[in-house]
């Protein structure tokens, strides 16, 4: 099973590593939970799966190995031609220093949403949301218990 799952991800890495040298948007001066929050979506909407899985927990995984299984060609020419990478802004992150688990609300702008199995990603403008957090072994990881879906759509 891992072994699928790592050869899903190098799969996915090798055809999206091509489409965004995008740098995710982590300030200096944001706590970790900020941090993990920032990381995870800047490369998760910006199909940089290889990159977005470090930073949830290893059950949340197979969320991320789906998504990366999911993106066609057609997805990964529409990403391509973008003039800019995929915009996350963190609205709000619920996470005090010693909680275990927490939430965070992000609108991301300017990418493509893949919304129905089998049918092309569609660009949208902004769209809100929610992201559950836990901390495991000192460390904030996002926690994904099915596929990401827009909470309000812009």
């Amino acid at each position: 099973m891992t072994h699928h799952i790592f050869r899903g991800l190098w799969v996915a890495a090798t055809l999206l590593l091509a489409l965004c040298s995008c740098e995710t948007g982590v300030f200096s001066s944001a706590t970790p939970a900020e941090r993990a929050v920032d990381s995870f979506a800047t490369a998760y909407f910006n199909y940089q799966f290889a990159t977005a899985v470090q930073f949830v927990t290893p059950e949340s995984e197979r969320w991320i190995v789906f998504a990366a299984s999911n993106v066609h060609q057609d997805d990964v020419d529409s990403v391509r031609v973008q003039p800019q990478a995929a915009h996350v802004d963190l609205d709000e992150v619920v996470a005090g220093e010693n909680d275990t688990v927490g939430h965070a609300t992000v609108t991301v702008s300017d990418y493509f949403l893949m919304d129905s199995i089998g049918q092309v990603s569609h660009y949208r403008s902004a769209d809100t949301y929610r992201l559950d957090m836990a901390k495991r072994h000192g460390r904030w990881l996002i926690h994904l218990a099915a596929p990401l879906r827009p909470e309000k759509e812009g």
